[in-house]
């Protein structure tokens, strides 16, 4: 069998995928599998086994209706057996009814929003915990009768590769960051409730360089055109000690660079 899985943002949810995928290939040898993501995720899953990434770019080729209809013409090339929709955005809902259309079946994940919306203003301590995101995309491969193994829980594992780690160590020596106190700070999210105010990732800052001075390096992680703005403007408070962690390194090595629990103290709000 020849599976499309599906799952275009957010990063974190995106990164949940990665041991529900692997577990799924690990308990079932047969089945190839495929994965739709933006391109800038596609760094996560390159060292899972038998895990084929799709390297169609969704967000700049195939945005509009039209753009969907021909990366559905693409994708129907592979000859897929079954579409697991992770994501239950509209764009992988009209790319699965475009499947179903084909005769291609697919199942899609149940995001338990009734769930989430009667709980909220309503926890007593009776009250029954939400199931987890990773059972939720492993119901979708079990809708389809496919095993998942979530006991014990799979390892995220995500491998960076000695291209990355020499790549780090270099430009931390080259910077003279070794014996500097290094702190991340990834300020944003996609919904606005879980995101803290900018003014106090502004004010945070400002304590942290007033109480550090010369001793510290602070590294702004986020990405797109609005927050690459709001980035430069918190690097410049103090453009010798901040920096935009994008500028300094790709994906795959901020990442390491989080890994580095040695070399680096992070404080990663959101």
């Amino acid at each position: 069998m020849k599976i499309l899985a599906i799952r275009f943002s957010a990063m974190g949810d995106v990164v949940l995928t990665m041991p529900i995928l692997k577990s799924v290939l690990k308990s079932n040898p047969e089945l190839q599998m495929d994965v739709l993501t933006r391109k800038s995720f596609q760094v996560f899953f390159k060292h899972i086994e038998r895990l084929n990434i799709r390297e169609e770019n969704i967000d700049l080729e195939f945005k509009s209706l039209t753009g969907l209809v021909h990366l559905f013409n693409q994708l129907r090339k592979e000859k897929y057996d079954l579409v697991i929709d992770l994501h239950g955005s509209l764009r992988s809902k009209i790319l699965c009814y475009l499947f179903y259309l084909s005769g291609v079946a697919f199942a899609t994940i149940d995001k338990g929003r009734a769930e989430k919306k009667k709980l909220l203003g309503n926890i007593r301590s009776n009250t029954k915990p939400l199931k987890h995101t990773l059972e939720r995309y492993a119901d979708v491969f079990r809708k389809c009768n496919i095993v998942v193994e979530t006991e014990p829980l799979p390892q995220f594992g995500f491998k960076s590769s000695q291209i990355e780690k020499n790549k780090i160590g270099k430009t931390i020596k080259g910077n003279n960051w070794e014996q500097s106190i290094k702190i991340g700070i990834a300020p944003f999210s996609q919904h606005q409730l879980k995101s803290w105010p900018i003014e106090r990732i502004q004010k945070l800052i400002e304590l942290l360089v007033q109480d550090y001075k010369d001793q510290i390096h602070i590294f702004l992680f986020g990405g797109g055109q609005r927050e690459m703005k709001i980035l430069s403007t918190l690097q410049g408070m103090n453009s010798e000690c901040i920096h935009i962690a994008g500028d300094v390194f790709n994906l795959a090595e901020q990442i390491e660079f989080m890994n580095q629990k040695n070399k680096a103290r992070f404080l990663i709000k959101h």
